[in-house]
């Protein structure tokens, strides 16, 4: 990625969204989910990370996936667990994060991101996380096979 490349993602970042990941989080996101996602390649987060795809792929940034992918809709649907903190902050940036159990996954076909809360759930077992994180794989290579 060339020096003017990433300043061009980044400067599609709103000012408020820098603040809220830190600047290192933002190049690493903005390089691999916004080069994946115009490629139309699927992706595939957990823990904590699906704020990233939240925060990149939200109807508040120029690289909105609803956009490019023709669903009529922006924002992404993630999931990062139970924390209405972190929800709202989602909602805010215009995606989405729905609630489910530590061993299950979230997938959105139409901007095809598969997303596990893995280790969101501070309870969880390894081998709750494990299950999670096995679904979110299987989805991302499932979207991988169908092109």
């Amino acid at each position: 990625l060339s020096p003017s490349a990433l300043a061009a993602l980044l400067a599609a970042i709103p000012p408020a969204a820098k603040s809220a990941i830190p600047p290192p989080m933002i190049a690493i996101g903005s390089h691999g989910i916004g080069f994946f996602h115009a490629a139309g390649k699927p992706i595939g987060l957990c823990c904590i990370a699906p704020v990233l795809a939240a925060k990149l792929l939200g109807t508040g940034t120029k690289i909105d996936a609803g956009a490019a992918h023709g669903s009529g809709r922006g924002g992404v649907t993630v999931t990062v667990g139970d924390d209405a903190g972190v929800s709202g902050i989602i909602s805010g940036w215009g995606s989405r994060n729905q609630v489910v159990p530590c061993e299950r996954a979230v997938v959105d076909e139409s901007h095809k991101v598969a997303t596990s809360p893995a280790y969101m759930y501070g309870d969880a077992s390894p081998w709750q996380v494990y299950q999670g994180i096995g679904k979110m794989v299987e989805e991302t290579v499932r979207m991988c096979a169908r092109g």
